[in-house]
């Protein structure tokens, strides 16, 4: 009692010596460490949440429990799981009635997932199911807990889960766990005997949910079993963008659903932005007896690394946002859906040459692999359609092309001078002969017909006014970074009339686009971009093939070579010959009077 009574006066007495700063001082850094977190700087994060939650005793610390709360959330998304699990303990030994018992308690799960403990990490999700009094992570500890037990545990792992419950109510959980994985290896009469066992039992709204969609996904059985297997990065530095194309994908399979004639299912799997994890579920998935496809990745690199083994499977891989060139080369079963680089200076460059009947270019483009890979696409198309490429330029730093724009002036000064009726005399002339770099500029230069900008979104506000102080009077070509309705408003006295290659057209005032938008807020309540229309056409396409009875990779891998146009809501899909496994449905635009017109789908 007298240790006791010792500690608390002692704890008293540090807290009246403590300067009248340091509470000040702790919500500052609380507000900078939130500040660093939203904008996704989690390391920045975790060293301020670290020194909040370290600088006071946490008795007489009143930003303890939050600050070692954002630690966790930070070195989560930091990929430190190992940590996760550790700080997570700390935590509800340290402050059991907290506020935020339960989000730890969730997070410690997820990362238990993420270290291969499965089973402790089921149990965990279980629990803040069954505890938590917010409706929206019950629903996403639910489904943890499900997808774990789903996809890593077996009967007999699910069966000692009982052992781990808590209450009844978990054990009630467990029980659905355990018909939804008989239901999974096909045992459907086990299934059912569980269900009706636990039907009377069920006390909650998402029990009762939970037990209606395994009764009808029994029902589904009815029909053939067709499984997609999906690779994307759902965690990591990459995940909104994966996350964006997996809820397009859910969103187009949940829409059709209930019209399919076969029960098809996602195996979804993250593959953290890791190649190497990227390559073992390739492996795995191939394993699958049930996996037709494969969707994903989203990187090209990914994709490269992957190709190999779809190859040596025979499983096709459908990604939707790989771009680089050649890819599709390395198997017959891979298959871009975005128009590669060099698919995209193709289309542009023919149709400058033959439609537009340009004859003439010059080429400005950074100097790295996607500048290079581009420019050199576009420069031999024009050259095979009977064009010339009067001067490749390359540059670094997108503020300073005087020099780039100087040497194009100089060579089309020339291809000029030249191709005037008496030349002796234009080349003597002292108007031209004698001018100064800067008077020379006045000299409007019309010997370059088309300037090809294949282009950084980011360095267009730098190149645009630069390109009209050069004064060329010429039509302007770009890749799909100039799409942009903003930014081409923004620089429309320089660059109208610009035609840019691109694979896809979203404008708000399309009624395709608009209706798909206004569907898609009324069944999930937050807007689509770009991503989620691009893996909601990429499971429509996939949907519509299997519909078609081509239910095996290989009769897959056959309906898609000779298969027509797919016309999707932002973004059409064709292949050909030239280069199979490559989209080559590139969209022509032109922007013209601050508008945006479609030349070429």
């Amino acid at each position: 009692m007298k240790v006791r009574l010792r500690k608390i006066l002692t704890l008293i007495l540090i807290a009246c010596l403590l300067p009248a700063v340091v509470l000040p001082s702790a919500r500052s850094l609380m507000e900078e460490g939130l500040k660093e977190f939203e904008r996704e700087n989690y390391y920045d994060s975790y060293l301020i949440f670290h020194k909040v939650f370290h600088q006071l005793p946490v008795d007489v610390n009143p930003y303890a429990s939050t600050s070692l709360f954002m630690v966790i959330r930070s070195l989560y998304f930091l990929d430190r799981h190992e940590d996760v699990i550790a700080q997570a303990g700390l935590f509800t030994d340290t402050f059991d009635e907290s506020r935020y018992r339960d989000d730890v308690i969730y997070t410690k799960s997820a990362s238990l997932i993420k270290t291969g403990c499965y089973l402790p990490a089921v149990s965990f999700a279980l629990k803040v199911a069954y505890q938590t009094e917010r409706e929206s992570l019950q629903r996403k500890a639910l489904e943890l807990a499900r997808e774990g037990a789903r996809q890593f545990l077996t009967p007999e792992e699910i069966k000692t889960l009982k052992a781990l419950a808590g209450s009844r109510a978990e054990m009630r959980g467990v029980d659905l766990l355990m018909a939804e994985k008989m239901k999974l290896e096909g045992d459907v009469a086990m299934a059912r005997q569980i269900l009706q066992s636990v039907k009377t039992s069920l006390m909650t709204l998402f029990e009762v949910n939970y037990y209606n969609q395994i009764l009808d996904s029994m029902r589904d059985e009815k029909r053939p079993r067709i499984d997609l297997a999906v690779i994307l990065p759902l965690s990591g530095p990459e995940r909104v963008t994966g996350k964006a194309l997996l809820d397009g994908m859910l969103f187009a399979l949940d829409r059709f659903r209930h019209d399919l004639t076969n029960n098809i299912s996602l195996v979804v799997l993250d593959n953290e932005s890791d190649i190497l994890k990227s390559i073992d579920y390739t492996r795995s998935v191939a394993d699958m007896e049930h996996v037709i496809a494969i969707l994903g990745p989203l990187s090209s690199q990914d994709a490269i690394a992957m190709a190999p083994i779809c190859d040596y499977e025979k499983i096709p891989l459908f990604t939707p946002t790989a771009t680089r060139d050649g890819l599709s080369a390395l198997s017959p079963y891979v298959y871009q859906l975005n128009p590669d680089q060099d698919e995209r200076a193709y289309a542009l460059a023919r149709y400058a040459v033959d439609s537009l009947k340009y004859k003439t270019f010059a080429i400005l483009a950074p100097a790295d692999d996607y500048g290079r890979r581009i420019s050199d696409s576009f420069s031999r198309t024009v050259a095979r359609s009977g064009g010339m490429v009067v001067r490749r330029e390359w540059f670094t730093d997108p503020n300073d092309l005087k020099s780039q724009f100087m040497n194009i002036r100089k060579a089309a000064f020339s291809l000029q001078a030249a191709d005037t009726l008496d030349t002796t005399n234009v080349l003597l002339d002292p108007e031209l002969e004698l001018k100064t770099q800067s008077d020379s500029l006045k000299i409007t230069l019309k010997a370059i017909d088309a300037f090809y900008l294949p282009i950084y979104h980011n360095q267009i506000e730098s190149v645009a006014p630069q390109l009209a102080y050069y004064n060329f009077n010429t039509r302007l070509l770009g890749d799909g970074n100039w799409l942009d309705e903003g930014l081409l408003s923004r620089y429309r006295r320089y660059v109208n009339g610009i035609v840019i290659s691109a694979d896809h057209l979203m404008l708000e005032q399309d009624p395709r686009v608009s209706f798909f938008r206004e569907e898609y807020i009324s069944q999930t309540g937050k807007a689509p971009d770009r991503l989620t229309m691009y893996g909601y056409e990429t499971m429509v396409l996939i949907l519509n093939l299997i519909e078609n009875g081509n239910t095996s990779r290989e009769a897959l891998r056959l309906a898609v070579n000779n298969m027509g146009e797919f016309r999707g809501v932002i973004r059409n899909v064709r292949f050909s010959k030239r280069k199979p496994g490559v989209n080559a449905a590139v969209r022509l635009l032109e922007f013209r009077n601050n508008a945006i017109y479609t030349l070429q789908e």
